[in-house]
């Protein structure tokens, strides 16, 4: 099996919104699998040690208030109970970014988060498609009783927004664009595929 593979699921579970509760814990296994299939250069670059400073801080002051202050932090129920993953959520974003850090010199990280990105792109795309080309709603996230919020209504109209694989259109804008940016500062060509971002 390609090890690539697994750093492809890594960042797959990790990009899933937050229906997904143990999406942090599974990413960081697939990313510990990959690193278990790969020469390890623990060579930093030193241009990422303040935002990596900055995340890992960041993540620190979070968790202490949050156990400090919960009725501040986690208001929401569900957050209370599923606190434990919430944490290993953010965790698993910090851990691939210092991993990115890190340099794999075979591996362009920035391309692979465009390459999930763009999956998520095309099931936008063909929800879009087969609900206004064939009136057929098509909805993976339904089938596990998740409840997107794809319906807006204007009047006596409602009009059907796609969603992909996440909640609702500004939670894909918002993950979606995280994904690509790498790959939009350090590349100045754009190839065919990527003029679906403004999707």
């Amino acid at each position: 099996m390609n090890n690539k593979i697994l750093l492809y699921l890594a960042v797959f579970c990790i990009s899933l919104d937050s229906y997904f509760r143990l999406r942090g814990v599974v990413g960081i296994g697939f990313l510990l699998l990959y690193l278990l299939t790969i020469q390890f250069n623990a060579r930093f670059d030193k241009k990422f040690l303040l935002p990596s400073a900055l995340m890992v801080g960041g993540f620190i002051l979070y968790t202490v208030l949050a156990f400090l202050f919960p009725n501040t932090y986690l208001q929401i129920p569900s957050d209370r109970e599923d606190f434990i993953c919430k944490i290993f959520d953010r965790f698993s974003l910090i851990l691939l970014f210092l991993l990115i850090c890190w340099s794999f010199s075979k591996e362009n990280y920035a391309l692979i988060l465009r390459k999930v990105a763009l999956f998520h792109i095309a099931y936008l795309v063909a929800q879009f498609i087969l609900f206004y080309g064939l009136n057929l709603k098509f909805d993976i996230l339904g089938l596990f009783g998740i409840e997107q919020r794809t319906s807006m209504d204007y009047g006596d109209t409602v009009v059907f927004r796609p969603a992909g694989l996440f909640w609702e259109p500004s939670n894909f804008a918002a993950y979606i664009l995280a994904l690509y940016l790498p790959y939009l500062i350090k590349n100045k060509n754009f190839r065919k595929m990527d003029f679906l971002l403004p999707i």
